[in-house]
């Protein structure tokens, strides 16, 4: 049996597959937006306010 063959039997034809890849985009996606997110959270803020400096 050819290898090609073997390959492309995995994959889901037609719109199954581009359900599967827009789902699999969105997933990245919002994984890296929550996490950024999270690293905002635990971010420091610091405020600094000075007089009379020379």
């Amino acid at each position: 049996m050819p290898q090609f063959f073997i390959v492309n039997t995995c994959r889901p034809p037609g719109l199954a597959g581009k359900i599967l890849r827009f789902m699999k985009i969105t997933t990245v996606l919002l994984f890296f937006s929550l996490l950024h997110a999270n690293a905002s959270v635990f971010a420091q803020k610091m405020t600094l306010h000075e007089r009379d400096i020379s």
